[in-house]
Formats: structure tokens, C-alpha cells, sequence
């Protein structure tokens, strides 16, 4: 229900969009996948791939988890890494492997050969003028905004749970003890001051809509002033610890990995900021975050707390949602040509 009523998505219901086939698709691929009906699966893939090319990405990431993950088990920590690798490779290359996979690899061929011999190697099927891929590594840090921007609630309730607080204690006296976790910080900051500099990618599209709310994010808290965008970073920094602490808690660093290799890989070549494309990532952190917050409930009054958050998130959506959709129902505006908008997400 939380899923359904995320405001992003649920606008787009109603529109003539591909994020809610595409998010619909996916899902329902991962499901098919997990319960082993693998031909069901491809066709779930194939539709998720057709409402939006990027999709071959996490239809990679969910395949990787279901097989390493849910079927397998493994975990690839340091002192496993070598055994896990061995039983993944005779697994890979063994007949029940193909007789599950055939299909899924089958679309996966097509879909390269469709890129390379018919898309001029491009994954963008409509205008290839405005959507080239670029190096926008600041849509990491939006993305990580727009996280905690809807997971408010539930995140300020993780955050006082007693296993944060002992993860988030140890952290901080780590910090003030640690020199090497000292001087990764500093690096982490440099390296956000140079991101910034040098990846801030202004959009012609992005100040020539003002129906979007993004054009009204972006006119006021990055182009007033050009140092403005730098103040941020500490929130960005800080944010991305908060995360890191509360999400895939149950996944080891080479999931934890692969999960953010994939959102940086949907992301970064993204030169338009557009609150849409970051659903699916957002939708999937969630649904694997979910999982460990609840499997970390210990006592009946943990778990019945947690449940009265989730419905305080379900109701923050419900009022964000009656807030845009009022907006766009009874306030639109008027263009210089005369035609009507309205403001969306």
C-alpha cells in the first residue's frame, strides 16, 4: 500500500508515462523470477525492457540477487570470497543453469544485438539530440536527497532504534579516534567539492519547463548563487552515512556494491534531472530495506511501534499526494502563448 501511494509514482498513475508500466513490469519480473517461474519472468523482462531501455540494469541486479542471494546464499564476504566464487562458476556453467537461464539470456542477446546493429549502439529510442548520455555524478546526491525526503518518518524512526544508535556511536567515536576514517572523509569531502564543481549539469530542459517542480528547485536553491550548491555537500555527506547505516543491512558490501554500481550506472548518465527516474532505484532500496528493518524488530512493542510509523508514512504520502494533485486539478497557470499548464511533479 506504502509502494502504491508513493507520491512520484502514484501521480503518474494518472499520466501518460512510462514509470508506472515499467516499475509494474520490473516487480512483477522479480516476483516471477523468485518463484521460479523463469519463462513467466522473461516476459515480464521483455515489457520492462520495451517501457524503458535502462531496465536491463536492474533486471541484471534483481537476477544477480535471486540467484546469489535468495537461491544460492552466498554471501561473498573477505573470507568466503574465494569458496562463493568457485560454487557460482560450476553453477554458471552447469546444464540446470542453462535450462533455468535460457530465456533470460536469450532476451539478453537480443537486446545487444538490437543496441548494436539497429541503435547505433545507443540505449535512447527516441530523440538521441537531448538525452546523450553524460557524467551527471550530482544526480547521486539528489537521489540521496530525494530518499529522505520520502522516508522521513520511517527514517527518523530507525534512527533512534537502539541498533542505530549503537552502529552510530561506535561511527562517531571511530571518527574521533580513527585517522584513516578521518582522512576518507576529508577525501570524501574533496572529492564532493570537485563532483560539484565539475558534474553540476544544467539541462536546457530544466529552466525552459516551469510546469515541473524540479525547475522550481533548481531556479531557487542552486542557480540564485553559484556557492550555494556547495553548501549542500555537507548534508549530502551526511545523509549518505544515514543511509548507508539503514538500508541492505542484511546484503554483504559485494551486494551493497552491486546495488549502488547499478544505480550509478542508471543515474550518472543522466543529464535531466526529473524526480521519475528516480522511482525504480528508490522502490527497490526500499524493498530490500524494508526486509532488514522488519526482520530487526526484536520485541512485540518494536514491532508495534514500526507499525504505527508506516502508517504515519502512509498518511505523509497521502497528504503530499492531495497537495500535488490539488495543485494540478484546480491551479493551473497560463503560458505566454495562451495555452494552459499545470504544475507536476
Amino acid at each position: 500500500l506504502i509502494f502504491h501511494f508513493f507520491p512520484v509514482s502514484f501521480f503518474f498513475h494518472f499520466l501518460y508515462y512510462t514509470e508506472s508500466g515499467s516499475t509494474f513490469h520490473l516487480l512483477s519480473f522479480f516476483l516471477c523470477f523468485l518463484q521460479h517461474k523463469y519463462y513467466l519472468a522473461t516476459i515480464f523482462a521483455t515489457f520492462a525492457i520495451l517501457f524503458r531501455q535502462n531496465n536491463v540494469i536492474w533486471i541484471f541486479l534483481l537476477t544477480s540477487f535471486s540467484l546469489l542471494h535468495y537461491d544460492l546464499q552466498l554471501q561473498f564476504n573477505l573470507s568466503t570470497f574465494s569458496t562463493n566464487l568457485k560454487t557460482l562458476i560450476s553453477q554458471i556453467f552447469s546444464s540446470k543453469f542453462f535450462r533455468k537461464m535460457w530465456s533470460l539470456l536469450l532476451l539478453a542477446l537480443l537486446f545487444v544485438l538490437y543496441i548494436v546493429y539497429f541503435n547505433e549502439g545507443s540505449f535512447v529510442v527516441g530523440d538521441k539530440l537531448q538525452h546523450k548520455p553524460t557524467t551527471h555524478f550530482t544526480q547521486l546526491f539528489y537521489f540521496i536527497s530525494f530518499y529522505f525526503v520520502f522516508t522521513f518518518p520511517e527514517t527518523l524512526f530507525q534512527v533512534f532504534t537502539p541498533s542505530f544508535r549503537q552502529k552510530w556511536n561506535r561511527f562517531t567515536f571511530d571518527l574521533r579516534t580513527n585517522f584513516k576514517l578521518q582522512l576518507f572523509y576529508l577525501f570524501l569531502l574533496l572529492l564532493c567539492i570537485v563532483t560539484v564543481y565539475y558534474f553540476t549539469f544544467h539541462h536546457p530542459f530544466i529552466l525552459s519547463d516551469n510546469r515541473h517542480l524540479t525547475f522550481y528547485l533548481w531556479k531557487n536553491f542552486f542557480r540564485r548563487n553559484n556557492l550555494l550548491k556547495y553548501l549542500y555537500i555537507p548534508f549530502y555527506i551526511g545523509l549518505g552515512t544515514v543511509l548507508y547505516f539503514t538500508t541492505l543491512q542484511s546484503f554483504s558490501l559485494f551486494y551493497k556494491f552491486l546495488f549502488y554500481f547499478c544505480i550509478v550506472c542508471v543515474l550518472v548518465p543522466t543529464g535531466l534531472l526529473e524526480f521519475r527516474y528516480f522511482v525504480i532505484p528508490f522502490v527497490l532500496l526500499r524493498l530490500f530495506s524494508l526486509e532488514d528493518c522488519e526482520a530487526g524488530l526484536k520485541s512485540e512493542g518494536e514491532r508495534r511501534n514500526y507499525g504505527f510509523i508506516l502508517f504515519l508514512q502512509l498518511l505523509y504520502y497521502g497528504l503530499i499526494n492531495a497537495i500535488i494533485i490539488g495543485v494540478f486539478t484546480y491551479y493551473p497557470f497560463t503560458w505566454p502563448d495562451g495555452s494552459t499548464a499545470r504544475w507536476m511533479w
